[in-house]
């Protein structure tokens, strides 16, 4: 009988244990954009590249994930990207993120493939390995710059946006619950360009008036004294 109670007590705990580990805490995991940049402009940016990575922060007990991503071909163009997976493949901290990468090992790679017309789609999990606890890095993605508004157009804002996001943990796999934060960029529109010369003389009202009345009477002197000229040699 104390055996038996013994047991039941350890498979309560252990049930209360992965419940709280796989669902509560869970509940706190955040995955989210960090770009590199989140202004560019107002100077000429066409042509310029920055990266951003894609984070998975505060989880407990991660054995996998499956994330698509997107991103508007206007403004940016796609140039490559990074699975940064296993962690153990990836140990230093994958700038612009904070983190390492993410997943033990041994690695099941599932789906690393961009598409052209702008979405991304990566999942991994581990084939049996220890559960990820903490924060990663799922993959980095480096973009250029292929629009600016010209000077008097308003300012850009793009999203880098999740079109899916699905992350599994614990024995059986479970859906982890966990917010989304996307990213955006503000790509500002060009700044005009400076004044011939590169510099201009302001001229204020009360002052150009006297200027021109000054210059109205030098004018009507020149032509009263042309014509006093022509009439006294006639």
């Amino acid at each position: 009988m104390i055996l038996l109670l013994t047991l039941a007590l350890a498979f309560t705990f252990e049930v209360q244990l992965v419940k709280s580990d796989f669902a509560s805490e869970s509940e706190l995991t955040v995955v989210r954009v960090v770009p590199e940049v989140v202004e560019l402009g107002p100077e000429h940016v066409i042509g310029s590249q920055f990266t951003v990575a894609v984070v998975i922060e505060d989880v407990v007990g991660l054995s996998g994930f499956d994330l698509g991503f997107g991103w508007n071909r206007t403004y940016l163009d796609y140039v490559e990207h990074t699975l940064t997976a296993p962690v153990e493949d990836y140990p230093l901290i994958q700038l612009p993120s904070p983190y390492p990468g993410i997943i033990h090992n041994p690695p099941f790679p599932l789906k690393d493939e961009s598409d052209p017309a702008g979405t991304y789609w990566g999942a991994f999990s581990t084939l049996g390995g220890p559960y990820f606890n903490g924060s990663g890095t799922a993959f980095l993605m480096t973009f250029e710059v292929v629009y600016q508004p010209e000077p008097g157009e308003e300012d850009v804002v793009t999203s880098l946006r999740f079109l899916w996001t699905s992350l599994a943990g614990g024995p059986r796999s479970e859906p982890l619950h966990h917010d989304i934060l996307d990213g955006t960029v503000i790509i500002y529109a060009l700044a005009p360009p400076p004044p011939i010369g590169g510099f201009s003389i302001p001229i204020e009202s009360d002052h150009f008036s006297s200027w021109l009345a000054s210059t109205l009477l030098v004018v009507a002197l020149f032509f009263a004294s042309s014509i006093y000229c022509r009439r006294k040699h006639v």
